[in-house]
């Protein structure tokens, strides 16, 4: 959580499926952008996703793979996985009504 403002903002969730297995996933919202250091920060930013942006040209390329994991036109909400195996990372996309959010998963395993 960032604290610094008049509320707290959740910047990361970190996932374990049971106590004793080991960190499963690291998920970083765009708030975590303030934290990190130059072209990084635009991979929680719909730069992740634009092909003139330099975090796509020169480190994320196309995703191997998309899939829409949730779609629920009724309420103009709908997510969908960018795979980038070969950086071990997803960028999830999150559609809600008019609003677009881009968000960091490192998973242990897919």
């Amino acid at each position: 959580m960032d604290m610094s403002g008049d509320s707290g903002v959740t910047i990361a969730y970190l996932k374990w499926p049971n106590y004793d297995s080991g960190l499963y996933q690291i998920i970083l919202y765009p708030a975590a952008a303030k934290y990190l250091r130059g072209v990084s920060a635009s991979i929680v930013t719909s730069a992740c996703v634009d092909p003139e942006s330099d975090i796509y040209k020169n480190f994320l390329g196309a995703p191997s793979a998309s899939q829409v994991t949730m779609d629920l036109p009724s309420i103009k909400s709908k997510t969908i996985m960018h795979y980038y195996p070969r950086r071990n990372i997803v960028i999830e996309e999150d559609q809600n009504g008019d609003k677009t959010t881009y968000d960091l998963v490192l998973t242990h395993k897919w």
